[in-house]
């Protein structure tokens, strides 16, 4: 029996630097895919801002600075957040196809 491919949210576990790179891949992905990604449950205005926050706040908490630090954790909850919400929409829109859900810079649960 095969499994219907979804979202996968591996994304997750990654450290920071990874993070902010897969989720700058999501959001290159998702504009160059707009004819499919129409409408996403996070405007891609707001995802970009929360991946730059995430990234400013990232050097800003290299230097070890406790206040830094947490803000750093703050803007990586807010990113798994929007990331979260965006796999949903993802989801919602392929229907269960893996090369649309691959079209939107996410990976799928069938080919991990």
């Amino acid at each position: 029996m095969n499994r219907t491919p979804s979202v996968s949210l591996s994304f997750k576990d990654l450290g920071i630097p990874a993070k902010i790179i897969f989720a700058n891949n999501v959001f290159t992905e998702m504009a160059v895919n707009a004819i499919k990604f129409v409408n996403p449950d996070v405007p891609m205005a707001t995802l970009s801002a929360k991946i730059t926050t995430l990234s400013t706040s990232a050097q800003a908490a290299a230097g070890g600075d406790h206040q830094k630090v947490a803000a750093m954790h703050t803007a990586e909850k807010q990113l798994d957040s929007a990331l979260d919400t965006e796999a949903l929409y993802v989801d919602r829109i392929s229907n269960g196809d893996a090369a649309t859900i691959l079209m939107s810079g996410y990976k799928d649960t069938t080919s991990q």
